[in-house]
């Protein structure tokens, strides 16, 4: 398990040992295809760091259609800003597969150089959790202005000219591969599915892109 935590942005340049006290409160689960790690409405006191597998960041309207905010793999965090907040999340954490999830208390992290106890080679070890946190927090918030911008245009086609530009622009290339599938593509930009691929259609007959599948070239 710690290979995969080394390779975690959030424990990254952190000495593991820290995990073998008492400082940080934490729990491994796992989870089966299609199982909730947390839904809507639910308090959470604890935030996920992925080990294994996939965990889908979903909503769902009055009318039962779901609305993806995001993708969750390995490595990477999901609930940390409810948990931190204290506040009821706003959406469902489904694991997509089988997946195996820590949930780690992040008040325990906030908290623990308070503790006279604790010694000043862990206290540095946790101010670099913490950092990592921050910076993780920040990301977290350009990915969802990027959603925003994609969701944002008024027609379908203008949602996709904006959400295929900055994906070229993060992966730095025309040419590139999304993490999504049509469907799940429709969710993120909050439209039907049938007239997101007779857009696609469309782009491709205007000469503007073209695609298979998950890969996509901006022409």
């Amino acid at each position: 398990m710690k290979d995969l935590l080394r390779a975690s942005k959030l424990f990254n340049g952190v000495d593991l040992r820290i995990l073998d006290t008492d400082i940080i409160s934490y729990k491994i689960i796992e989870s089966k295809d299609g199982e909730y790690i947390f839904t809507e409405t639910e308090c959470i006191k604890d935030f996920g760091l992925v080990l294994e597998g996939i965990v889908v960041i979903e909503s769902q309207d009055i009318d039962g259609n779901n609305n993806i905010l995001t993708k969750v793999e390995k490595g990477e965090l999901f609930g940390e800003s409810y948990a931190l907040a204290g506040e009821c999340v706003k959406a469902n954490a489904r694991s997509e597969g089988d997946s195996k999830v820590m949930l780690i208390n992040p008040k325990t992290i906030i908290n623990s150089s308070i503790s006279k106890d604790i010694k000043s080679e862990e206290i540095d070890e946790i101010v670099k959790i913490r950092y990592n946190l921050i910076s993780i927090l920040a990301k977290k918030n350009i990915k969802l202005t990027e959603k925003i911008f994609s969701t944002s245009p008024k027609t379908i086609k203008e949602k996709l000219r904006v959400y295929l530009s900055l994906e070229a622009k993060r992966q730095g290339s025309r040419e590139f591969y999304i993490e999504y599938n049509r469907q799940e593509l429709a969710d993120y930009l909050s439209v039907d599915r049938s007239a997101l691929s007779k857009e696609l259609s469309s782009l491709r007959r205007e000469g503007e892109i073209d695609f298979n599948k998950n890969w996509f070239k901006i022409l």
